[in-house]
């Protein structure tokens, strides 16, 4: 654990927990990008996929410019959940090039998505195929 300021508050927390941004606990890989949060916003992001009531908790403790971020993770985890429950872990030993054509308004918003998490939307979505 390192001494340093909460990703999500800005706030400074003499220990903090470090998150995987696609959690390694549904298939994420151990080596992926990841962020550091106070102990208790590391919890509370995780305690929202189980009880949604919780995020108005953590959407007023955390800054109005941190809100997407911190809905972002909770929605990774969410899918990655799901997708995990549902047996759908990818073991990718082998790789293929695809194309993929998506409706424009939806590639925006994963192009933002991306620039939350500063990776690139190709390397997102790579993450997240890895993660479930």
């Amino acid at each position: 654990m390192t001494e340093g300021y909460c990703s999500v508050t800005n706030k400074y927390y003499p220990s903090l927990d470090e998150h995987h941004i696609f959690p390694t606990g549904y298939g994420g890989p151990k080596n992926g990008k990841t962020i550091f949060l106070g102990p208790d916003i590391h919890q509370l992001i995780h305690r929202c996929i189980e009880n949604p009531i919780l995020k108005d908790k953590l959407f007023s403790m955390i800054p109005q410019n941190k809100k997407k971020l911190a809905n972002d993770l909770i929605l990774v985890i969410r899918d990655a959940k799901q997708a995990f429950k549902e047996g759908m872990f990818i073991n990718n030993t082998t790789t293929k090039r695809v194309t993929l054509e998506i409706p424009i308004n939806q590639y925006k918003k994963l192009q933002v998505m991306a620039e939350n998490f500063k990776v690139s939307p190709r390397q997102l979505l790579t993450r997240y195929i890895n993660s479930i």
